[in-house]
């Protein structure tokens, strides 16, 4: 079930009401947590009812673990936590990476002589397992280390690994966080609840008039790879940038504002991370769930900084290529990976150095990552080295051709303008633009609503062939 579909558009409101049906609150919020899952299993469900068998068993490991590692001391806590995270990850392993191991064993053994076709395994990649299983596993670790007490309410539990607003595609939930936010009822809170509609019709408008939009000429671009040259190579690999960022970010504020309607905070994923100055900063303004995950179970435990220059490289190197393999079984992702750290290590100490000159870093940082893109975008490498040899600075002719027509594309660009200047606005202002905004009438408050609505429905992108699924489903 995508956000961006009438059978959400009818799912959310019922279980909405479901849940807020004033004779049905019980004591504590259990009416309310009750809901809520089943909802999520029906939600995720929808894509393939095996999903669900699969969600419920890593939440029932992860349940009945922490409970064990609770109750026990010394080695026996170690022992606990790591056949919890072997399981977690042997189950990831085997859905997203079985195939993408057995195709580089192949490969390596036809480089040593050995010719043979590699065993057809035909696993199905469970929509969203890379994400839960992440916030399964941070649970887990958490009470390891006595930062999370273990829940022992198994329905608050599930509910919170299946929380379906950020089930498929996060953000990535701390226990800590979220978890106590089902241990007490929720009441109602009207201001909560426009906030929450109003961060939902901003994300379908990013999804809907730009990310859907300007999809259209970067898939185009990309099947005609073998004849593309110059400006239109390089407007392919810009707007992949705006895709990619339009894309998620509306899908993490779609998952924020259902989360309101029910009394629920999310973390914030996005910090308009095109406006960075470093990569390091970038790295906190883009994904920060998956960023800060990263940060706190692998790169804090192998040393950090802490320990000189050179293991701080060494690490740095390892989250990313980590990173790379997360987001895709394929080697292009873990080149990608490796070029995001390269990028780090090398250039931003001297650019820390140079005092001024913000738009230039700013510039060079979004340029560096939307080339970086390439690799996460390309199927495979020589795609990728296709892609990087056509960009050029001729062939303006050629932009028609590629999937939009010419008034498309222009109003396409126009909407990146546009994105682009509220960013820097909201940056500077962004706080009091939405108090203000909330601060008015509810006449106004609905005019405005009323009038995006037409917007999506007169502009937004709903053309046959058009794959309007979010592209982090694939991860």
């Amino acid at each position: 079930m995508l956000f961006n579909s009438f059978s959400y558009a009818l799912f959310l409101p019922l279980v909405f009401i479901l849940y807020w049906l004033p004779l049905m609150k019980s004591r504590r919020g259990e009416w309310q947590n009750l809901v809520l899952l089943v909802a999520s299993y029906a939600f995720y469900g929808a894509w393939d009812w095996r999903f669900a068998l699969l969600i419920a068993f890593t939440s029932l490991s992860s349940y009945l673990t922490a409970l064990r590692i609770d109750g026990s001391e010394g080695a026996a806590r170690k022992r606990w936590a790591a056949l919890n995270i072997a399981v977690n990850l042997g189950i990831l392993a085997y859905f997203k990476y079985a195939g993408f191991f057995v195709d580089s064993f192949v490969a390596l053994l036809s480089l040593l002589g050995w010719k043979g076709t590699p065993p057809a395994l035909h696993i199905i990649l469970p929509v969203g397992i890379s994400f839960y299983t992440f916030q399964a596993l941070g649970y887990t670790i958490d009470v390891y280390r006595g930062r999370t007490r273990p829940s022992r309410n198994p329905l608050r539990f599930f509910a919170f690994v299946s929380f379906f607003p950020q089930l498929v595609a996060g953000p990535i939930e701390r226990a800590e966080r979220l978890l106590p936010q089902f241990d007490t009822r929720r009441g109602f809170d009207y201001g909560k609840a426009v906030e929450g509609l109003c961060l939902i019709l901003w994300g379908l408008s990013l999804k809907l008039l730009l990310a859907d939009r300007v999809a259209v000429y970067v898939d185009a671009a990309w099947k005609g790879v073998d004849g593309l040259a110059g400006v239109p190579a390089l407007l392919a690999v810009l707007l992949f940038a705006v895709q990619l960022y339009a894309d998620f970010y509306a899908y993490s504020e779609i998952a924020r504002g259902s989360a309101k309607l029910f009394g629920m905070e999310l973390m914030v994923n996005f910090r308009r991370p095109y406006l960075s100055t470093s990569f390091k900063e970038f790295w906190k303004r883009w994904h920060i769930s998956l960023s800060s995950w990263f940060g706190d179970y692998v790169y804090i435990p192998l040393g950090g900084n802490r320990k000189g220059a050179a293991r701080r490289v060494c690490n740095v190197f390892i989250v990313f290529l980590l990173s790379g393999l997360w987001h895709g079984a394929s080697w292009t992702f873990v080149a990608w990976g490796f070029l995001c750290a390269l990028f780090m290590v090398t250039l931003d100490r001297p650019m820390s150095r140079i005092n001024g000159f913000r738009p230039l870093k700013i510039t060079l940082v979004s340029g560096l990552w939307a080339l970086s893109l390439i690799l996460f975008r390309a199927p495979d490498f020589p795609a990728a080295m296709k892609m990087f040899s056509a960009i050029g600075f001729d062939g303006f002719s050629g932009l028609p051709a590629y999937g939009l027509g010419r008034t498309e594309l222009i109003f396409a660009c126009a909407l990146v303008l546009l994105l682009a200047l509220q960013e820097v606005l909201w940056e500077r202002r962004g706080g009091a633009l939405a108090a203000k905004f909330l601060r008015q009438p509810p006449a106004v408050r609905v005019l405005c609503a009323v009038f995006a609505l037409l917007l999506l429905v007169l502009l937004g992108h709903y053309g046959i062939g058009n794959d309007s699924r979010f592209l982090y489903f694939q991860f």
